[in-house]
């Protein structure tokens, strides 16, 4: 089934007259560069098409021979009248089942039928007062369950000569007078009360450095790190690496306790009967090992001191309410754009997955945990809808997650005081939850071919 699907309105063209027909009008000199411009731009990011689907119309087909020059394997081209102007919604989706195999497919066509098309696709995650400009170019990964719906992954537009490398996504009137506003307020509301929220759990972790009151702590730090960036693009002041670093540091501070903690579930949710001695000496060593642990985590905790960054994250609120120098839709679209660079990243990663490389693991499951948080502060933000995205992230970071836990407790089980002829027990054990958890459950996510 097609993974990338590319919607593509033609590009600008010479206006129809008397003597040029409006299917024989052809594309301006703007009109080529442009689609260049957008060519670059979406081979950089994502894979190549392998096919485009071009209405018959002039300067469609022109669009189309853009979008395949330049490529040391030829792109092919098919001219099909159910990408022309007489063309409905049944007709593409028609169109998209009969090139469903295809890994990557690009469309060529004309307003309102593309507009129609991607609303049909996307459903309520259409992004509201969307407009496909000339020689814009909108990216969906079709869903795997269902053919006649899609996942937003991006929309290109021609950059400017003067335009920031990381300006070229979604154009600045795609968020209205008013959408702004409300964006800034939902932004400043989310910084305060994520901030609130990291200072009410200290205090709880700081009562009886419970397991889950750790584990909540630590997902709302790395939460708040990734709101700091996006507050940060939407405001002039830069207090952003010293906060950063020191959530940064105490996030570290927290890993031993967190670590033993999941080894102290582990050992006791997979004890088999005949090991049961073994086991509870295993848990009695990790125990002591988080006594000397929460120490120390309490000693880092105690130096954290959050009322030093109350003032500071006072001001980036107010700043976003009020800051006139930035621009949001084009500080949005540097962000997504920024984003979006861990998409190929992360697919290659994916590919690359071998077993018993932790670092490949680890790094993939923080840029799938990165992108998640993004996707579910742009929900809250922008009012759109990636919980089918979201979930997919979820669902992939729980498997990782679960095997750099193994890997974890491997390195741990070395520094206990085991017998040998019991450690060999434990490497089957290891090498159970291994299959278990194994690569094979990746077999879901999908690789685009290079």
């Amino acid at each position: 089934m097609t993974n990338f699907l590319y919607i593509m309105r033609h590009g600008e063209a010479i206006d129809g007259s008397e003597t040029v027909s409006d299917a024989e009008r052809s594309l301006t000199d703007k009109g080529k560069a442009s689609c260049v411009n957008v060519r670059h731009q979406l081979f950089q990011l994502f894979p190549k098409p392998d096919i485009i689907l071009s209405s018959p119309l002039v300067r469609a087909k022109q669009t189309a021979d853009k979008m395949a020059e330049d490529n040391p394997k030829k792109i092919p081209i098919s001219l099909t009248d159910d990408l022309g102007l007489e063309s409905g919604t049944g007709h593409l989706l028609k169109l998209l089942h009969t090139h469903q195999k295809k890994h990557a497919l690009l469309l060529v066509g004309h307003e309102p039928q593309l507009w129609a098309l991607i609303k049909h696709l996307l459903g309520r995650s259409m992004p509201k007062d969307f407009l496909l400009k000339k020689s814009g170019c909108v990216v969906l990964e079709l869903s795997q369950e269902n053919e006649n719906s899609a996942f937003f992954v991006a929309y290109l537009i021609p950059k400017d000569s003067d335009q920031s490398a990381l300006e070229s996504l979604a154009p600045d009137d795609i968020l209205t007078a008013e959408s702004e506003k409300k964006i800034k307020k939902k932004l400043s509301m989310l910084l305060l009360n994520h901030w609130k929220n990291i200072r009410r759990l200290k205090i709880i972790v700081l009562k009886n450095f419970e397991h889950e009151d750790i584990h909540d702590f630590r997902v709302a730090l790395r939460r708040f790190r990734i709101l700091l960036s996006i507050a940060r693009l939407l405001s002039s002041l830069d207090h952003k690496n010293t906060l950063q670093k020191t959530i940064h540091q105490q996030i570290k501070s927290m890993n031993s306790i967190r670590n033993l903690d999941e080894a102290i579930v582990f050992f006791k949710n997979s004890a088999a009967r005949t090991q049961a001695k073994l086991h509870r000496n295993i848990e009695k060593q990790l125990h002591e090992k988080r006594a000397e642990a929460r120490r120390d985590f309490k000693t880092s905790l105690d130096r954290f001191k959050l009322h030093q960054f109350n003032e500071v994250i006072r001001d980036f609120a107010r700043h976003i309410l009020t800051e006139k120098k930035r621009n949001i839709s084009t500080a949005w679209s540097c962000y997504l754009n920024r984003l979006l660079r861990f998409y190929p990243k992360t697919q290659k990663k994916i590919a690359s997955l071998q077993k018993g490389n932790t670092n490949t693991l680890h790094r993939l499951r923080i840029a799938l945990r990165k992108w998640r948080y993004f996707l579910e502060f742009d929900e809250a933000l922008q009012e759109t809808n990636h919980s089918a995205m979201v979930q997919l992230l979820k669902n992939h970071q729980t498997i990782l997650g679960k095997l750099n836990d193994l890997a974890v407790f491997k390195e741990l089980s070395k520094e206990l005081d085991i017998p040998k002829e019991e450690y060999k027990y434990l490497v089957q054990l290891f090498e159970n939850h291994d299959e278990i958890y194994g690569l094979s459950n990746f077999s879901n996510i999908k690789i685009w071919k290079q």
